[in-house]
């Protein structure tokens, strides 16, 4: 299973979705890290801005989904 930053991840039980998706990362192998609604600012209208999930892999690179 991967690193997850939260660790345990914060999804709420309503975004069945998401949920879904984070079932599927937990089959990651052990050296991937999965960032969890990792907030950004958005410097055009500076709102926060969240992406659900971002994986990071030393060979495969980065996912954001």
């Amino acid at each position: 299973m991967p690193h997850f930053h939260p660790d345990p991840p914060r999804i709420l039980g309503a975004l069945l979705s998401e949920q879904s998706v984070l079932r599927t990362l937990r089959t990651l192998p052990l050296e991937a890290h999965v960032l969890v609604r990792l907030a950004l600012l958005d410097p055009s209208d500076n709102h926060e801005k969240e992406l659900d999930f971002v994986v990071l892999h030393p060979d495969l690179g980065i996912v954001v989904i």
